[in-house]
């Protein structure tokens, strides 16, 4: 088994015919679709040209839900329900793609748990991954660098209760505090979460001010990668914003595996 490398369309977030023409030229497997750079708009005659032109590529298209402006476990009732039903529209929306799925956030921008409510973004979740499931598109959570999320033993237990599949970003877990005061290592936290995962985002780490740092070698996440393809996990997104980074990191990943 081979990985599937995703380009994230991170690298042209506005231009989707150019994140197309690039997948296709640098010999990426599939795109990455990151709604929180971009919107699909509501009306159908406008979303069939990003429709089109991601088909036009001839490679799956997987999906990173937006999460900069909603949050399913607010403490805020108000704030949570146009959470859960903004992705549920989007769920629709990416029913078209056949075989896909949406990977979401619990926590975004480092949100005070003051502000979270665990019951209602455990409800919420799993309301969002039972409409996906009725429309054919797989709900995936996200561990974050912090929060509830970055626990994989919470981020697991989530998981289970909303019946949803996991990604696992490297990056997040390595700059996350149960892995830098050593907790876990990397595959360590992985074997944790791996009855649930479903795929990962690739890079080295996650610097404290937000940053993707991308591999120069794969001697910190090389064998998380092995342990995820012997598992078959093999949708791998390598999530950084730069395009020769990601082409090198693509050739490294190829070297390996």
């Amino acid at each position: 088994m081979q990985p599937t490398l995703a380009l994230t369309s991170r690298v042209d977030a506005k231009n989707w015919q150019k994140v197309v023409d690039i997948a296709r030229r640098e010999k990426f497997d599939a795109i990455d679709w990151n709604l929180d750079y971009f919107r699909i708009p509501a009306a159908s005659n406008a979303r069939r040209r990003f429709e089109d032109i991601a088909d036009s590529a001839g490679m799956p298209s997987g999906f990173h839900g937006p999460c900069q402006d909603i949050e399913i476990g607010h403490i805020i009732p108000e704030i949570a329900a146009v959470a859960r039903g903004y992705l549920m529209m989007y769920v629709d929306f990416l029913s078209h793609f056949k075989k896909t799925h949406m990977t979401l956030h619990m926590g975004s921008r480092s949100i005070s748990m003051d502000e979270m409510d665990w019951k209602a973004g455990c409800e919420n979740l799993k309301a969002v991954s039972a409409y996906g499931k009725s429309k054919g598109v797989t709900i995936c959570i996200e561990n974050l660098k912090g929060g509830w999320t970055s626990d994989p033993v919470k981020l697991m237990e989530l998981a289970e209760y909303a019946d949803c599949g996991i990604t696992l970003d490297l990056g997040h877990a390595r700059g996350s505090a149960f892995i830098r005061d050593g907790a876990y290592d990397l595959e360590g936290f992985m074997r944790v979460v791996l009855p649930r995962l479903h795929s990962l985002h690739v890079y080295d780490i996650e610097t404290p001010e937000g940053l993707h740092v991308a591999p120069a070698t794969l001697d910190n996440i090389g064998k998380a990668l092995r342990l995820a393809l012997d598992n078959g996990v093999g949708w791998w997104v390598i999530e950084l914003d730069k395009l020769d980074v990601c082409i090198r990191t693509k050739q490294l990943i190829r070297q390996a595996f």
